[in-house]
């Protein structure tokens, strides 16, 4: 049996992590087979993460000076709430640290950040080709909601709605 992974600790995350998160990113489109999919360069991810009003906020897990760890997430607002949540972007683990809780770890820490700002739920998607996450999620109290259906648009079908001058005001 190999050697126990080096102790971990858990920090805010910052735009000068960009290419240590981008490799997890990367890391984690590959562990769900496309890795084409993650298409973020690390300069993308340090300007959306800059700011007064920056795109994502995240926690890192760093052991030995290296990111095992990520969990990025952003903030939005629920109408049926009445509040706002966080929305995790992407929560991913290197094989080697997993099934020591520091997923749940690094939820948790968002969970903390967000009520601090006076968030009250989480929301997240999960990819159909990981059922392993899945589970982790349900293990931890997430439930899918039943009805709920995710759209998305993207490339041609996102120009095509900004260039439709039918809908121009």
């Amino acid at each position: 049996m190999g050697a126990a992974p080096a102790a971990v600790t858990l920090r805010a995350a910052a735009p000068a992590d960009a290419v240590a998160i981008v490799a997890l990113v990367r890391a984690l489109a590959a562990h769900v087979g496309d890795v084409s999919e993650a298409k973020v360069t690390p300069e993308q991810l340090a300007a959306a993460g800059a700011g007064a009003n920056p795109s994502w906020y995240g926690v890192v897990a760093e052991a030995e000076g290296e990111l095992v760890g990520v969990c990025l997430y952003s903030l939005q607002f629920s109408t049926w709430v009445g509040a706002p949540g966080l929305y995790v972007i992407d929560l991913y683990v290197r094989e080697a640290y997993r099934n020591g809780q520091l997923g749940a770890r690094l939820l948790a820490q968002a969970a903390r950040w967000g009520s601090q700002r006076g968030c009250r739920y989480i929301r997240l998607e999960v990819d159909a080709r990981n059922p392993r996450a899945c589970t982790f999620y349900q293990r931890l109290g997430f439930r899918t909601r039943v009805g709920d259906t995710v759209f998305v648009l993207k490339n041609a079908g996102f120009n095509a709605l900004l260039d439709d001058k039918t809908l121009a005001d």
